[in-house]
């Protein structure tokens, strides 16, 4: 009976988490596009500048779309013994500007990105924190 349940306990996890629980970092590294044209982040770039991850982005904005600029992100692994390389389950970015700041949860799925972005506003507007996924796609060379 034990043992039904820890297995039923890993395949919920497995279906929690998409599918796919880790990545080689290398996986992550390209030009993403939204598989909405509409969504509010239009494109990620993910890429290795030296010995950092760098993570650009860019918003829907009309005629052109906005640029975010570039941050430096963070990959996660399993543990703090697992390699990152290998391991890679979740990368963030922080961007901050004079009214928000707004972190980019980035998960690879199989040939997928998902984008969870969580807003907080800190100018005293009062508006509501919000969050959002999209979906992405790697652009082909």
């Amino acid at each position: 009976m034990k043992t039904a349940k820890i297995g039923f306990f890993v395949v919920c996890l497995f279906l929690v988490l998409g599918g796919s629980i880790f990545a080689n970092l290398n996986q992550y590294y390209g030009i993403w596009r939204n598989v909405d044209p509409n969504g509010g982040i239009t494109r990620i770039d993910i890429a290795k500048q030296g010995n950092k991850l760098v993570v650009h982005v860019w918003g829907k904005c009309h005629p052109k779309d906005c640029d975010w600029g570039k941050q430096i992100a963070y990959p996660y692994s399993a543990s703090v013994g697992s390699s990152m390389t290998g391991n890679t389950q979740a990368v963030t970015a922080v961007y901050n500007t004079d009214f928000s700041q707004t972190i980019l949860v980035i998960r690879l799925r199989g040939k997928r990105l998902t984008v969870e972005v969580f807003t907080r506003f800190t100018d005293g507007s009062g508006r509501n924190n919000y969050t959002k996924t999209h979906s992405f796609t790697k652009r082909r060379k």
